[in-house]
C-alpha cells in the first residue's frame, strides 16, 4: 500500500557526546530545591556552560568574575578554542585556567581590557558589563534573538552607562534580563553566579529560538572519552522544489504536494528557508557532522536534488545523508518504491551520499561508532545485519541512524518476514 505523509516533522536534534565533566544542579549541595535560580543552575551545568566552584558546590551568591564570565560565553559560543594560548593582557598568565577563554573572547571582540594591557580577570562583572559582553557575542555570531519591538525603560535608566545602554535594552528585548523589583535594573550591581546562570539560560534559549527550528538536545556522556563530538540531525523536511529542467508532471506533482504541506504546517515559513536556518544553526554550534536522516526532499525532482547538492556541498560542513523512502520515489515516475525507480533515481544522489558498503555508512569517533543504515525500502537486509553485528562485537557504543523507525519488540520477526 502506498504510504502517505500526514505531517512533515521539521526538527533539529543535537546529539553531543562529551566527557562526564560537569555536575547538574541537583548534585550541588548548596543549590536548594525550588529556588529562583535552581532550574537555571541545573540547565547551565547540564549544558557544560558552568562548572562548580568545587566537585559539589556552585556558590550561587558569590559574584561572577570577569574571567568566569568570559569562560561561560566561550562555551555558549561552541567555538573551537584551540590556538588561543597567547593574548595581549599582562595580568592573564598563559598557564591560568582562564587564559584560553579570555584570549578567545578578546580576539572575537566580546571583551575589552580595563587598562592599556590589563583585563582584571578576578574583578567582579557588573550587570551592565554582562549585557555588553552578551550583546557582543550575538554580534560576533550574527544572531538576532530580539523578540519584543517596544519595551519600557528601567526606572533607574539614568544610572545605566551610555556605552552600555543599547546592550542592556537589547538584552531586555531578547528576554535575557527583566530587572529587579520595581523595574530596577541596577546596572552597577555585581552579578552573582546565580544571576548569571539565569541570564545565560535565557540567552541560550533565545539564541536557539532565533533559528526557528523545533530543536531537541540530547547529551550522551561516555566514560573515558576525551573532548566533544556534536552531531546535528534533521529529518522529514520534504522539500518540494522544481526547476526548468523538470517535466510538467514533476512540477505539477510537487506543487500539489507543497500546497498540502504548507496547509498542514501552517507557520508560513518556507521549507527551503528552514533548511537554510538548519545550516546556519549547524555553523553556530560548530557541529562536527550534519546527520540528514531521510525525506529531506519529497521526491527526486531535478530542482530538489540541485538545491540539496548546492546547499550541502557549499556549506563547508561535514555531513552524512541517509535516504528516506520519499527521497528517491516520485509519484509521477511509476510504481511506488519499485526496483526500477530505485535503480533510476539513487544515482542522482551521488554527490551527497557516500559509498557505504551495502547501504551502511560508518563514522568511527574513537570512543563510539555512528552507523547509518539505508532502510528506505522498509527493509534491513541480511548483509546490513551482518555488518552491524561485526561492529557490535567490537564492543564500542553504537549510535544507529536510519530513516524508517525500528520497533525493537518486533524487529526480529519483521526482518525475518521481509
Amino acid at each position: 500500500m502506498k504510504k502517505r505523509i500526514v505531517f512533515a516533522a521539521v526538527f533539529a536534534l543535537v546529539l553531543t557526546f562529551v566527557m562526564p565533566l560537569f555536575a547538574h544542579g541537583a548534585d550541588f549541595v548548596d543549590v536548594e530545591d525550588e529556588q529562583w535560580y535552581t532550574e537555571a543552575v541545573d540547565y547551565v551545568a547540564g549544558k557544560g556552560y558552568f562548572a562548580g566552584t568545587s566537585d559539589d558546590t556552585f556558590d550561587p551568591y558569590t559574584w561572577m568574575s570577569r574571567a568566569m564570565f568570559a569562560t561561560v560565553l566561550s562555551r555558549v559560543s561552541y567555538d573551537d578554542l584551540s590556538g588561543y594560548d597567547d593574548g595581549p593582557f599582562s595580568d592573564v598568565a598563559p598557564d591560568a585556567w582562564y587564559s584560553t577563554f579570555v584570549n578567545w573572547a578578546y580576539d572575537k571582540g566580546i571583551v575589552a581590557g580595563t587598562g592599556e594591557a590589563t583585563f582584571s580577570p578576578d574583578s567582579p562583572v557588573t550587570r551592565e558589563e554582562a549585557c555588553v559582553m552578551m550583546s557582543r557575542l550575538l554580534a560576533y555570531k550574527n544572531v538576532d534573538c530580539e523578540q519584543a519591538d517596544e519595551i519600557t525603560a528601567f526606572s533607574d535608566d539614568a544610572s545605566i552607562s551610555e556605552w552600555a545602554s543599547d546592550a542592556v535594552y537589547q538584552m531586555r528585548r531578547c528576554g535575557v534580563v527583566s530587572g529587579k523589583p520595581e523595574n530596577v535594573f541596577d546596572p552597577l550591581g555585581i552579578a552573582t553566579r546565580a544571576e548569571v546562570a539565569v541570564m545565560i539560560r535565557k540567552l541560550d534559549q533565545a539564541i536557539i529560538s532565533s533559528f526557528d527550528l523545533k530543536s531537541y538536545t540530547v547529551d550522551i556522556r561516555i566514560d573515558g572519552m576525551s573532548g566533544n563530538v556534536r552531531l546535528l540531525q534533521m529529518s522529514d523536511i520534504h522539500l518540494t522544489l522544481t526547476d526548468e529542467t523538470d517535466t510538467p508532471e514533476a512540477v505539477a506533482n510537487q506543487a500539489a504536494r507543497s500546497a498540502g504541506f504548507e496547509s498542514e504546517i501552517g507557520d508560513g515559513v518556507a521549507r527551503e528557508d528552514r533548511f537554510d536556518k538548519f545550516i546556519d544553526y549547524a555553523k553556530y554550534l560548530s557541529s562536527d557532522l550534519l546527520l540528514l536522516t531521510g525525506d529531506i526532499i519529497d521526491a527526486p525532482s531535478n530542482g530538489n536534488i540541485a538545491f540539496v547538492n548546492d546547499k550541502l556541498n557549499n556549506s563547508g560542513l561535514g555531513y552524512l545523508y541517509i535516504l528516506g523512502n520519499h527521497d528517491w520515489t516520485g509519484d509521477w515516475l511509476g510504481t511506488y518504491q519499485s526496483t526500477q525507480q530505485r535503480e533510476q533515481n539513487i544515482p542522482k544522489f551521488s554527490q551527497v551520499i557516500g559509498s557505504g558498503e551495502d547501504g551502511v555508512a560508518v563514522r568511527d569517533y574513537g570512543a563510539f561508532v555512528l552507523l547509518a543504515v539505508d532502510n528506505s525500502n522498509d527493509q534491513v537486509t541480511s548483509q546490513q545485519c551482518y555488518i552491524l553485528e561485526q561492529y557490535i562485537k567490537n564492543g564500542k557504543p553504537i549510535i544507529l541512524a536510519l530513516h524508517v523507525p525500528l520497533d525493537a519488540q518486533t524487529l526480529r520477526a519483521d526482518v525475518t518476514a521481509k
